[in-house]
Order: structure tokens, then C-alpha cells, then sequence
């Protein structure tokens, strides 16, 4: 089964592709032409760089914050060290590599792993369902919302708000999906409206870091920001839910791409252009993140290092 679900990822993948390769095929000249052309101002990719790292931040907290919502405090410097650092998982075909990594590294805080994985997909259901949320609503001004999709939005919408009553049966479906056993936990109905406003202010930072970006790499960037927060959380979004591509590669520049052109915000070879420098920008941004966090010792320093010595469960309890 694992060869077989394997198969069935790098085949997608390879179509995939295929697909984007005969989409640029006609058009290369005229992005290695706009490539050439590039003038990068750097103060507003710098500045770009800065709010995705503080939208992380802000993530860190969100998801710290619902861990506390249910008895299982981190401080966030440790946390910081954990989301980071499992982040790298995200690269391997199948999603599920994160989840694994991160709920390994709390268990040396004695949180269970069931309650650890638990809170990891319901932040990233609320997360995802929110971004859809603010996608469609900022894109809304720029093309009409077909009635199939004003339906979607108001089934998301009113999930999100009936959470807290749906969580146990969520946690049984994501059980059956994920094939892990899922804690019932009961997270604060709070918790749960603070986390989704959190999250739709960091989708909307991640709109105002790509028009940045958008604007150091081109030389302008036309559009209001709404555009610039529906494309890019769309693109991201569809390549997150692309579950054979590691880290949503080729699907999330697909996509980016064709809804800059739709958009209006790009030409074509301007818009390959963008989506290709824009998958190289976060990934340095990820990887380096990540990779810092990895080499921090766990439990050094301050706040992070007293909290690690008391969390520290006694070798009786330790956690397989």
C-alpha cells in the first residue's frame, strides 16, 4: 500500500509537470526575456521577508495558544524551536511528515502525542478554512463569485462558527483519514474565534508581503492589495491541499500564476516570473527558519530553559 500510494503521488506530480512545461513552453522566450529585464529592489523584498517571518510569529502564538487552551502549555521560545523545525516536513510527499515530527518533539514537555497531533490539525483546519474564507471575500471586488461558491463560503463560514459543537465528530472523521487515534479535547469555543481572527490577519499579511515582493522584484505592483491577498492565498491554499506535492511545488506556482493573469496584476512571462522567484523566496525563507530552529539545543536559555525543566515528565510517564 505505501509503494502504491507512493506510485500514485510521483505520477500525479510528473503530470503535473508535464502540464507546466507545456503551458511555459510557448511562452519561454518571453520570460527569460522578462527575467533578464529584472531590476530587484531589495529594501522592499527585505521588508517583504520581515512580515512572512512575523506572520510565522504570529502563527507560533495562535497554535501555542490553543495547546494552553487545553492544559498543555509551551513557552513560546521552545515552541518557536518546535513549529519551526517540524515545518520541514511539509517537503516530504503526503502532509503528514510535520505532524509527526512536531507531536515526536513535544513529547519531551509530557504532551501526549494524541492531544499534540489533535491540536495540530484542528489549527490547521480552522487555518485553512479561514484562508479560504478571506481568499474568496478579497477577490470577490475583482471577479464575480459564481453562487456555487457564495454556497461554499457560507457552509465555511458557519462551520467555523458552530467549531466548538463539531469538534468530536471532526475528530472522528480526521481519525479515519489520518489512520491515527485523535484525542477528544475541549478547546474553548474563545480559543477557537481568537485563532481565526489571528489567522485571517496572517493571511492578509501574507497579501501585503507578496505585493511587497511583488513590487522589488518588478519595479511596480498595480492592483489593490485585496487582489494580491485572494491570489496568493488561493495559490497557496491549492498547493497546500495538493497533498502528492511536497510543500504544494509546481501546483502552488500554477495556480499563483494563472490568477495573476486573471487578475489583471501581471502579464504572463511577468507572472511565471513572480511565481517562480516567489517559491524560491519562501523557501529560503522556510528552509532557513527551519534549519535555524533545528540547531538550537532544546530547553537553552531564559524563559524556554526553566519551563523544559519543569515540563519534563519523570521516566515513568515518558511517552514511547
Amino acid at each position: 500500500m505505501r509503494r502504491t500510494r507512493l506510485a500514485a503521488q510521483l505520477l500525479a506530480l510528473g503530470i503535473v509537470l508535464w502540464f507546466a512545461a507545456a503551458t511555459l513552453r510557448g511562452q519561454w522566450s518571453a520570460v527569460a526575456a522578462a527575467a533578464r529585464d529584472l531590476q530587484p529592489e531589495w529594501s522592499y523584498i527585505v521588508a517583504a521577508s520581515g512580515i512572512m517571518l512575523a506572520a510565522y510569529a504570529l502563527l507560533i502564538q495562535l497554535w501555542r495558544g490553543m495547546l494552553a487552551s487545553v492544559g498543555s502549555p509551551v513557552p513560546y521560545g521552545e515552541a518557536a524551536r518546535v513549529w519551526l523545525a517540524s515545518s520541514l516536513g511539509r517537503y516530504v510527499p503526503g502532509k503528514v511528515w510535520q505532524l509527526g515530527a512536531l507531536s515526536v518533539m513535544l513529547q519531551r514537555h509530557g504532551i501526549p502525542a494524541l492531544t499534540s497531533t489533535t491540536v495540530a490539525l484542528l489549527n490547521v483546519l480552522i487555518n485553512t478554512v479561514v484562508g479560504f474564507l478571506v481568499a474568496f471575500a478579497a477577490g470577490a471586488g475583482a471577479a464575480r463569485v459564481p453562487t456555487a461558491a457564495v454556497v461554499a463560503i457560507a457552509a465555511l463560514a458557519a462551520a467555523l462558527v458552530l467549531a466548538p459543537a463539531l469538534l468530536p465528530p471532526l475528530a472522528t472523521v480526521a481519525a479515519r483519514i489520518t489512520h491515527h487515534s485523535l484525542a477528544v479535547l475541549h478547546v474553548p469555543a474563545r480559543t477557537i474565534w481568537v485563532n481565526a481572527a489571528g489567522s485571517a490577519l496572517q493571511w492578509v499579511m501574507y497579501g501585503v508581503a507578496f505585493q511587497l515582493f511583488t513590487r522589488g522584484l518588478l519595479g511596480r505592483a498595480p492592483g489593490p492589495l485585496s487582489a494580491y491577498v485572494a491570489t496568493f492565498s488561493l495559490s497557496y491554499l491549492i498547493g497546500f491541499v495538493a497533498l502528492f506535492a511536497p510543500g504544494g511545488i509546481v501546483v502552488r506556482e500554477l495556480a499563483l500564476a494563472q490568477s495573476l493573469v486573471a487578475a489583471g496584476l501581471a502579464t504572463v512571462p511577468q507572472a511565471a516570473v513572480l511565481a517562480l522567484t516567489s517559491r524560491l523566496w519562501l523557501t529560503v525563507l522556510e528552509l532557513g527558519t527551519g534549519f535555524a530552529a533545528l540547531g538550537v539545543r532544546p530547553g537553552t536559555g531564559g524563559e524556554s530553559g526553566e519551563r523544559t525543566a519543569d515540563a519534563q515528565p519523570s521516566r515513568g510517564n515518558r511517552m514511547p
